[in-house]
């Protein structure tokens, strides 16, 4: 589960599928999986995409770029807010009028990636392509050291230099991007460990420290300074091992609160006095529907059987992108996971619950096959499987009623109550 979740965690960050075309993504898909199943350290995993080079066959990191690139220009914005949190779209223009950061800090960042360039192979020969874009042809990323960027208002050279001020010295021949790798991983640096701590805290508490969570500024400060501090330590000091920071969070008492509020926390929105509750995200939804009906889940362009959070890169189906799976995006952006009417529409009156339900051989099926089992049994078995507890005495009067008179209005009746349990909150939310 832990392979499964962050890789497609990290494909959406990384923004798979939008400009590395599917076989690109997938590329990179199955080397952040692999990465994740050895327990890579996470450092290394981003060093090791922000030095890709070659072909993006044979390497499967440089699709990184491919997925992110933008120009030089771009990668500021994409990678700033990806690996630190920060927001830096304000300063490619303008000094920024209420943070700290300038038109030097912005232009600074793209000096290390101005020698970044691509070719395409076609027909045995190399043609340059001046932006990454979905193609069929072998794609490359080289480092030609001989290309310069203008600085906008100077007209001079760009000065290599990192967002906490220091110069880096420009030696002829050198691969910008390796002391730009060393700065970001680095344990000092001050927003690399926190950025993926805040995003980690997120995922599993319902909210970041930081709100959003690629939005770390003076005007934004954390929710909890001392929390987010010691996560990072964590992190740093089990050398990037993500797992145990998982560990952590997961073993706190914050996480294991009862989401049930009280006359003194239910208005808290950032204090974590009570666990907030929070959807499954649509893969996971998607799954333990079908899991909880017991059918084998069909996604176009799959083999039958394929679960959603295998499905990281390609077309989604329209109840993955109805409960906010995105396919292709601009920006770096968190999904939005805020319920909607689409959703509450589909939910009822979609085609994948109401086909689901009804499914030969599904969990109704199955258990009207059990002649030696109870109505009560049948009910039970329906409960524990989608909301894993058994029914109260309140839900069982209620729905005894409803199961009796012939086979097929039985069947139906079953159908029903599978139905409205998919469609509870209960079962669809984290609490």
């Amino acid at each position: 589960m832990f392979v499964d979740l962050w890789a497609l965690k990290f494909a959406d960050l990384f923004q798979l599928g939008t400009n590395t075309g599917v076989k690109g993504g997938w590329q990179l898909y199955r080397w952040i999986r692999q990465s994740l199943a050895d327990n890579k350290p996470y450092d290394q995993m981003v060093r090791e995409m922000l030095l890709g080079a070659g072909s993006f066959v044979y390497d499967p990191t440089v699709n990184f770029y491919h997925g992110l690139w933008k120009g030089p220009e771009g990668m500021v914005t994409q990678v700033s807010q990806a690996l630190l949190g920060i927001r830096m779209d304000c300063a490619k223009c303008h000094d920024h009028p209420f943070e700290r950061w300038t038109q030097d800090d912005f232009y600074g960042m793209a000096a290390f990636f101005t020698r970044l360039e691509y070719k395409a192979e076609s027909y045995g020969l190399f043609e340059r392509a001046i932006a990454v874009r979905p193609t069929r042809k072998p794609s490359y990323d080289y480092v030609n050291n001989n290309k310069e960027l203008l600085h906008p208002k100077t007209h001079q050279p760009l000065i290599p230099r990192f967002l906490t001020g220091e110069v880096v010295e420009d030696r002829p021949g050198e691969d910008l991007r390796e002391p730009l790798a060393d700065w970001i991983t680095s344990p000092k640096n001050p927003w690399f460990s926190r950025a993926i701590a805040n995003r980690i805290w997120k995922h599993y508490l319902g909210r970041g420290i930081v709100e959003p969570v690629d939005d770390f500024r003076v005007t934004n400060p954390p929710s909890n300074q001392a929390l987010l501090d010691a996560l990072a330590g964590t992190l740093v000091r089990e050398k990037y091992d993500l797992k145990k920071l998982i560990k952590v969070i997961l073993n706190s008492r914050t996480y294991q609160v009862s989401s049930a509020p009280n006359a003194t926390n239910e208005h808290d929105q950032t204090n974590y006095s009570r666990f907030y509750l929070k959807r499954q995200i649509a893969e996971s939804l998607y799954d333990s529907m079908g899991e909880a009906a017991e059918v084998r889940l069909k996604i176009a362009g799959y083999p039958p059987g394929v679960k959603a959070m295998s499905v990281a890169v390609g077309s989604p189906n329209y109840f993955l992108m109805t409960f906010g799976k995105t396919q292709f995006r601009d920006q770096i952006c968190e999904r939005d996971n805020e319920p909607n009417v689409s959703q509450a529409m589909h939910l009822v009156n979609g085609e994948t619950i109401n086909t689901w339900v009804s499914s030969p051989g599904n969990i109704v099926d199955r258990l009207l096959g059990k002649p030696d089992l109870s109505d009560e049994n049948r009910v039970e078995e329906i409960y524990l499987a989608s909301l894993t507890r058994r029914p109260t005495a309140e839900e069982l009067a209620e729905v005894k009623p409803k199961l009796a008179g012939d086979e097929v209005s039985r069947k139906k009746a079953y159908q029903d109550l599978l139905w409205a349990i998919l469609n509870t909150k209960e079962f669809a939310y984290i609490h």
